[in-house]
C-alpha cells in the first residue's frame, strides 16, 4: 500500500471515529434560571453522552414553560427520553417536546434546544384576545402543524411529515393570505387550495395542572369532508391542514 492511501486510510478512520462517539449538544436556555439551578442541572446530565452549553438569551414568546427542541437521529429517542427523565427527577418536568423547530427557534442533528423556567414561573402576561396576530398549533392533525398568523395579513402552515423513505421528518408549508370578519370568522386563502379554509375564534379559560389558562381556538367552519376538495389541487397527497389551531396563556 502507498504512503498516500495509507495515508487516506487513516484520515478516513478517525473521521469515521469522530463521527461515531460525537456527543449531542444541548444548548440550554437559562434567562430564568440562577446559578445554583444551573448547577443543579448540570449535575444531572451525563457528560458521556451530552456536551452542555449555558446561554442567557431571551426566549422567543411562544416558549413560556419547560420545553425541548430536536431534530429526530439515530438513538436520538433513547438519548431524548434519558435527559427528560433525569430533569424530572429533580423538578423540571418537560411540558413540551418539539420536532425540528418551534416558533424561530430550530437546531441542526445532533444539536437540542433546552428551554427551562424554575418552579413558581409567571410568564409575562399578553393581551392575547385583543392580538389574534400569533402562533397557533394544532393537536388534532395527524402530523404535527403550526399556523402563523402575520400583521402583514399573510399567514404561514408548518406541518411535519415522517419520510418513510429517508427515515426522517421533513417540513410541509403552505403561505396565502388571511382576514378576519366581524363575527370572529378567520379566512385562510392559499394558490394551493381550490377553496377558502375558514374557521370560528372562540375564547375559553380551563383549568390544568399549571394553573387557570386562557385558551383562544381557531375551530373549521367545514369539516374536512365538507370543505371541497382543497387538499387535491396543484399538488396531490397535500397533508390536511383543516384542523383546530389553539394557543394558551397563563391567567
Amino acid at each position: 500500500m502507498s504512503g498516500k492511501h495509507f495515508l487516506a486510510l487513516i484520515c478516513t478512520f478517525f473521521v469515521l471515529l469522530s463521527s461515531c462517539t460525537s456527543k449531542t449538544q444541548i444548548n440550554l436556555f437559562a434567562a430564568h434560571l440562577d446559578q445554583k439551578q444551573v448547577n443543579n442541572i448540570t449535575g444531572v446530565i451525563d457528560p458521556t453522552v451530552f456536551e452542555l452549553r449555558v446561554n442567557h438569551v431571551v426566549f422567543p414568546k411562544s416558549i413560556s414553560q419547560n420545553t425541548l427542541i430536536y431534530t429526530p437521529s439515530l438513538n436520538s429517542n433513547q438519548n431524548i427520553s434519558a435527559l427528560i427523565n433525569a430533569l424530572t427527577d429533580i423538578g423540571y418536568d418537560i411540558n413540551a417536546v418539539s420536532l425540528l423547530h418551534q416558533d424561530n427557534q430550530s437546531f441542526t442533528e445532533n444539536n437540542i434546544g433546552l428551554y427551562l423556567v424554575p418552579a413558581g414561573y409567571k410568564p409575562r402576561k399578553i393581551n392575547m384576545i385583543q392580538n389574534i396576530v400569533n402562533e397557533y398549533g394544532s393537536s388534532t392533525c395527524q402530523q404535527t402543524s403550526n399556523l402563523y398568523l402575520k400583521e402583514s395579513g399573510e399567514f404561514k402552515i408548518e406541518v411535519d411529515i415522517w419520510l418513510e423513505k429517508e427515515e426522517r421528518y421533513g417540513e410541509y408549508i403552505v403561505k396565502g393570505t388571511w382576514q378576519k370578519s366581524n363575527n370572529e370568522i378567520i379566512y385562510l386563502n392559499s394558490n394551493k387550495w381550490q377553496s377558502t379554509l375558514s374557521f370560528t375564534r372562540t375564547f375559553s379559560i380551563e383549568n390544568t395542572p399549571d394553573g387557570k389558562r386562557h385558551v383562544v381556538s381557531l375551530k373549521p367552519l367545514y369539516q374536512e369532508e365538507i370543505a371541497g376538495d382543497f387538499l387535491i389541487n396543484k399538488e396531490k397527497n397535500q397533508p390536511n391542514v383543516n384542523c383546530i389551531y389553539t394557543i394558551s396563556l397563563v391567567i
